[in-house]
């Protein structure tokens, strides 16, 4: 069976109320006692006005945020057709020997698709093969690459992929190529460094709406989706933006009890929350956001994952972040001016109240 048809007849399983069949009840005893406590971190924002380093600066607010530093980072395509790692990441090794320093544990993500809808393998233009993970060359070309990042900058965690549900929903008929790839990433991370705890993640807001019509099945959607990529994961992960379906009426306090809690039946290990954002500002996509609005939704978070297994979390934006900069087509306009005002301090380096809300969870 293909990862869409998984999928869907786990949509039809739920609708038919025989959600015992995807083990929808409470999270089992197994998965609650391998989760730790709840552990936060950023990602590396630094400011993007004034003068001081601002970089340096960063890293220590990273650290008042969280033990967790998280940096996402391109794999280097450039080796196929030749020497495998010819691309040398300066930037996580750099951001690595910071972290080590401040005793920071590093959770590197790879990125294997790209793109607004992470739905692009994008290969070098001299490239002639094809842009698939059925290729086996594209597969030698990833692989190479984990195993490099993974003796060279030994990531305490390791995501495979993010928001790999994009790449389903524009090739499903590639979808289980990719997840056997993560297999074998994995069988070669954990010969080479067994402690690191290796996940892909999944945007939840996208599965939380069916992708096939009808009602939102957020649960059988995730099962569908990890089934392809079992037993080889330590982790679930997940991107939560919340008011990504709040629209023009949602706010922090209108979320239900159970906005994470209704995954429970679904996790086969723990959570980890790789990127968490709430905007301060309106935009189309979030007319009521406002910075008494973020941080109501960060004092929130605790509540709104009481029970669960979550293994940590990661603010994805430390500052509010400049996107101006972007290649064309990473994001969207109102994408732009949404994510914006997500950081947890202003670009100015001020604290906005979301600030000391986060750090109070820590």
């Amino acid at each position: 069976m293909n990862a869409r048809s998984r999928c869907v007849s786990a949509r039809w399983l739920v609708a038919l109320g025989v959600a015992a069949a995807l083990g929808c009840g409470a999270v089992s005893e197994d998965v609650r006692q391998a989760s730790g406590p709840l552990d936060r971190g950023t990602s590396l924002v630094p400011r993007s006005v004034g003068g001081g380093d601002v970089f340096g600066e960063a890293y220590d607010l990273a650290g008042e945020a969280g033990r967790k530093l998280f940096h996402a980072e391109p794999i280097g395509w450039e080796s196929l057709g030749g020497p495998a790692n010819v691309t040398v990441h300066s930037s996580a090794h750099e951001i690595a020997v910071q972290a080590r320093k401040r005793g920071l544990q590093l959770v590197l993500a790879v990125l294997p698709v790209i793109g607004p809808a992470r739905d692009t393998v994008a290969l070098p233009a001299s490239y002639t093969g094809a842009a698939k993970f059925s290729n086996p060359e594209v597969r030698r070309a990833f692989l190479d690459e984990v195993e490099w990042l993974t003796r060279e900058i030994a990531p305490a965690y390791l995501s495979l992929a993010t928001e790999i549900q994009g790449y389903f929903l524009a090739h499903p008929d590639d979808y289980d190529d990719f997840a056997s790839l993560a297999g074998e990433a994995y069988d070669r991370v954990k010969a080479i460094r067994p402690e690191t705890r290796v996940f892909v993640y999944f945007q939840y807001e996208a599965i939380y709406r069916d992708f096939f019509g009808g009602p939102a099945l957020a649960a059988a959607n995730l099962r569908g989706l990890l089934g392809p990529f079992e037993p080889k994961l330590d982790l679930v992960g997940l991107s939560s933006y919340p008011a990504l379906l709040g629209g023009a009426t949602g706010s922090a306090v209108a979320l239900p009890d159970d906005y994470y809690g209704r995954l429970a039946g679904a996790l086969t290990h723990p959570l980890f929350f790789a990127e968490l954002g709430y905007p301060s500002q309106p935009s189309l996509i979030f007319l009521p956001a406002s910075e008494d609005d973020q941080a109501r939704f960060v004092a929130r978070f605790d509540e709104l994952v009481a029970g669960l297994p979550v293994d940590g979390s990661i603010w994805a934006f430390l500052h509010d972040p400049d996107l101006s900069s972007l290649p064309p087509g990473s994001v969207n306009p109102p994408q732009v001016a949404f994510f914006e005002s997500c950081g947890l301090r202003r670009a100015d380096g001020t604290q906005k109240p979301a600030w000391a809300a986060w750090l109070a969870g820590s």
